[in-house]
C-alpha cells in the first residue's frame, strides 16, 4: 500500500512538473492509439517517418486550433503526411485521415493522400507545446508568405523596368536610323541636283548658247 501511494505521488508530481513546464500536453503523448505503432517502426525508417509527420500534424492541430491555417508547422507536416500516408505508400491515412481532414479543408488544403509511389518523406517536425510556440509557427508562416509576395513584385517591378528600358532603346535606335537615312538621303539629292545642272550647262555650250 505504501509502495502505491508513492508511485501515485510521483506520478502527480511529474504532471505537475510537465503542466509547469508547457501549456499542453508533450507532444510525445499521442493522442490517437494508431500513434503507437510508431514506437514498433525503426526511428528514422520511411515508416516511422510518415506516422510522425501525421501524428505531430494532428498534435498541431488539437494545440494550435486558433491559428492553424497559418501554422508552419503543421503546413510542413501535412504535406508530408499526404506524401507518404496513401495506399500506394505507407497506406495509413485511414488512421490519421478522420483526425485532421476537417482542419485542412477549413484552410483550403487537399485532403486526399498522393497516389503513385512517392519519396520518402524527412523527420517531422515537433508539434507546438505552448501558446507562444504556436503564435511563432503562425508568424513564421505568415513572414514566408509575405517574404515571397515581396520577392515576386521585385520580379515584376524589374521585368516591367527592363522592359520599358529595351522598348526606349528599340525607339531611340528607330529615330536614329530614320534621321540618318534622311541625312544620307539630302546629299545624295544635292548631287543628283548638281550631276544634271552640270549636264544642262554642257548641252548649251555644245549648241554655242
Amino acid at each position: 500500500m505504501v509502495a502505491l501511494r508513492w508511485i501515485i505521488s510521483a506520478a502527480l508530481a511529474a504532471s505537475t512538473t510537465l503542466a509547469a513546464a508547457s501549456d499542453f500536453a508533450p507532444a510525445g503523448v499521442f493522442i490517437h492509439p494508431i500513434l503507437a505503432k510508431r514506437q514498433n517502426e525503426s526511428a528514422g525508417s520511411p515508416s516511422y517517418n510518415c506516422h510522425d509527420n501525421c501524428g505531430q500534424a494532428i498534435i498541431e492541430v488539437r494545440n494550435c486550433n486558433a491559428t492553424i491555417c497559418d501554422d508552419e508547422i503543421f503546413k510542413t507536416n501535412y504535406e508530408n503526411c499526404l506524401q507518404c500516408a496513401g495506399p500506394d505508400n505507407e497506406d495509413i491515412w485511414q488512421y490519421y485521415g478522420n483526425s485532421i481532414e476537417s482542419a485542412a479543408a477549413s484552410c483550403g488544403l487537399d485532403t486526399e493522400p498522393l497516389s503513385g509511389e512517392q519519396d520518402a518523406v524527412g523527420t517531422a517536425i515537433e508539434a507546438s507545446n505552448s501558446t507562444s510556440a504556436c503564435e511563432a509557427a503562425a508568424a513564421g508562416a505568415a513572414s514566408s508568405s509575405a517574404s515571397a509576395s515581396a520577392t515576386g513584385a521585385s520580379a515584376s517591378a524589374s521585368a516591367s523596368a527592363s522592359a520599358s528600358g529595351s522598348a526606349s532603346t528599340t525607339e531611340s535606335a528607330s529615330a536614329s536610323g530614320t534621321a540618318s537615312s534622311a541625312a544620307n538621303a539630302a546629299p545624295t539629292a544635292v548631287a543628283d541636283f548638281a550631276a544634271y545642272g552640270a549636264v544642262a550647262v554642257g548641252a548649251l555650250y555644245a549648241f554655242g548658247l
